[in-house]
């Protein structure tokens, strides 16, 4: 029972730190984009007919 309780341990801790990796990235990309957020909403309704 102790193995399975370090098994899942370790799969919830590679879980969290998989969650903090991508929100970096995706965090990062964002704000790679020239532009904020409200400023792309505003151009995309712009296009719209």
């Amino acid at each position: 029972m102790l193995q399975f309780g370090k098994f899942i341990m370790s799969r919830a801790l590679l879980a969290a730190l998989t969650l903090v990796i991508i929100s970096l990235v995706v965090f990062t990309l964002m704000e790679l984009v020239p532009g904020d957020c409200a400023e792309r909403y505003l151009a995309f309704k712009n296009t719209q007919g």
